[in-house]
């Protein structure tokens, strides 16, 4: 989990036509799929935004294991850290604020799991790398 800051959010109305994309999820990572045009049009959009990366399915890079699955999503899209994918609709009604989020790149080092362990069979002050 990292911090995320309520105000940083790339807003889907800004960058391409809403009724061209249905939304399936957004916040820390975002699935798409096209209603209208290409998806290379929508993905070419998404991209625009500084804070944004947007993909094709058959072109999420490998590391992030996200696309060999048909319910994959048209288009998959990864904010930078502590930046959401958002539409206005969802901006309006949000009623509390969030200050931190999963679901980033899990290249980054703040999406890295901790796990303690406590029994007999574990040594005392093991520590192992997470990768």
């Amino acid at each position: 989990m990292t911090y995320s800051d309520p105000a940083l959010n790339a807003v889907l109305e800004d960058l391409l036509d809403p009724a061209s994309v249905e939304v399936i999820f957004r916040g820390a990572s975002g699935g798409l799929n096209v209603r209208r045009g290409t998806v290379a049009d929508a993905v070419q959009a998404l991209n625009q935004h500084p804070h944004l990366r947007a993909f094709a399915r058959e072109d999420v890079p490998p590391e992030l294991y996200f696309k060999d699955n048909a319910r994959i999503l048209k288009i998959v899209v990864i904010p930078d850290l502590g930046w959401h994918l958002s539409t206005k609709a969802w901006l309006e009604k949000r009623t509390r604020l969030s200050h931190g989020d999963h679901g980033y790149d899990p290249a980054s080092p703040y999406m890295s799991a901790l796990l303690v362990a406590h029994g007999t069979r574990i040594k005392s002050g093991t520590i192992r790398p997470a990768r």
